[in-house]
């Protein structure tokens, strides 16, 4: 769940899970800080992350919003509910918490690069170029930003400005995964495959870790159909 940092909701969490092992324990703490204190935001929050992390959507979902009543002023619980519609599917509501929150915290670069990926999935190119433009201009110098952004030029077929952003990238954060994933992005656009073979496979070779999401990356669709591609991406899965 994309979340920002609170930290009174953190910190009971934390105490939470140092008494407690395991989720149902912790449930049950949360729940009776609710019942003894339930007009505080933090344990709201607190047990909207915890149902959040068990499944329990439609729970979560209701503590989110109830924590956001409480405290009206603050963006973090619009981003767990904004999470949780997104898993559900519900992109249009996922959109409009997100927008509540970056009204609430205008420097959430991270909730403006949700709203955009968010108005991607929806079909929505220019929304999501105008977010992603946006953060880059609040941290320009930020990898994750940069490669978002370069997601979004390519989505609205920019091509040379999405080069120019992936050079500033491997020129910025050349050992960085997202920088050698953002070269590939830019070399399938262009038509060079072996170049974007190359640059995919240094990236997953960077960062195992990120295999089950190159799986399922569309934009990365055609090359996945390489050989070398396939066998890869199996063997990093399995470890």
């Amino acid at each position: 769940t994309p979340l920002q940092n609170q930290p009174s909701a953190r910190c009971l969490k934390v105490v939470v899970h140092d008494i407690t092992s395991t989720q149902k324990e912790a449930l049950t703490a949360y729940r009776e800080a609710v019942q003894q204190s339930p007009r505080n935001a933090a344990a709201q929050l607190a047990l909207g992350d915890v149902l959040a992390d068990m499944g329990k959507r439609d729970e979560a979902l209701a503590a989110y919003r109830q924590a956001a009543a409480l405290d009206p002023a603050s963006p973090t619980p619009r981003l767990g509910a904004a999470g949780l519609l997104v898993e559900a599917g519900d992109l249009a509501g996922a959109r409009t918490e997100l927008t509540a929150a970056i009204a609430l915290d205008p420097k959430a670069n991270h909730a403006r690069l949700s709203r955009g990926n968010v108005a991607l999935r929806t079909g929505d190119v220019k929304g999501a170029l105008a977010d992603f433009e946006d953060a880059a201009r609040r941290e320009g110098r930020n990898p994750v930003v940069l490669y978002t952004l370069v997601r979004g030029l390519l989505a609205n077929a920019d091509i040379e400005a999405a080069e120019r952003t992936a050079d500033r990238l491997e020129t910025l954060a050349p050992q960085q995964p997202v920088a050698a994933y953002a070269r590939a992005l830019v070399s399938g656009a262009k038509g060079d495959r072996a170049a974007a073979l190359e640059a995919l496979k240094r990236a997953l070779a960077a960062s195992p870790s990120e295999a089950k999401a190159a799986a399922s990356d569309p934009a990365l669709a055609e090359l996945r159909e390489d050989p070398e591609v396939v066998a890869l991406l199996t063997r990093l899965q399995a470890l």
